[in-house]
């Protein structure tokens, strides 16, 4: 599972956003509901993985020293608007499809 896969799943099935949260498995909200992704729990070292692949050097300052951070980032044929946070002590994400073509 890549960070990658994640986003093109989400695009795929049409969802609106992703939540990376531990002790979850990947989750998307379709119109409204969450859905589970057939994938393991995540643990904080595996999302902590899947999001320093998406950040600069300086973002990943940033988030270690704030423990949050929120930028947009750019995949296939839409852009994520992501918010990066520690929730009880461990790293979560949120990405929210913002496709480029406005419906």
């Amino acid at each position: 599972m890549t960070i990658q896969d994640l986003l093109q799943t989400t695009i795929d099935k049409k969802a609106s956003d992703l939540h990376l949260i531990p002790g979850y498995g990947p989750t998307l909200r379709i119109d409204g509901e969450l859905v589970a992704l057939s994938y393991p729990a995540l643990d904080g070292p595996t999302i902590e993985s899947l999001l320093t692949a998406l950040l600069t050097p300086d973002q990943k300052k940033v988030f270690d020293t704030n423990h949050e951070l929120d930028f947009s980032y750019g995949f296939g044929p839409g852009r994520f608007r992501v918010n990066a946070y520690f929730e009880k002590g461990l790293p979560a994400v949120s990405f929210r499809l913002i496709p480029l073509l406005i419906p």
